[in-house]
């Protein structure tokens, strides 16, 4: 059996990239993220943050932030969700 590794940018990319892969019955197969990546080369050392602590994080740190021109931005609905997305 063949084994590989294919990193992918963000959740959708590496779902998308698994869905493919069990369609087509490919084996071996081992798809991450960057951070997963990350923590994979850092030898154990690190843990990836999970959502739920990184939303809390943002929401408690995006009041303090000055954000210039953006700063009415960071008060808007779907705003942490919008940069933990973009985190992923």
């Amino acid at each position: 059996m063949h084994r590989h590794t294919i990193v992918a940018y963000g959740r959708h990319a590496v779902r998308e990239r698994r869905l493919a892969a069990a369609r087509q019955q490919e084996h071996g197969l081992h798809i991450l993220t960057f951070e997963q990546l990350a923590a994979r080369l850092a030898g154990g050392l690190t843990l990836s943050v999970d959502d739920q602590t990184l939303r809390q994080a943002v929401q408690e740190a995006l009041p303090t932030l000055a954000l210039g021109e953006l700063d009415s931005l960071k008060t808007l609905p779907g705003m942490v969700a919008a940069a933990v997305e973009n985190n992923r």
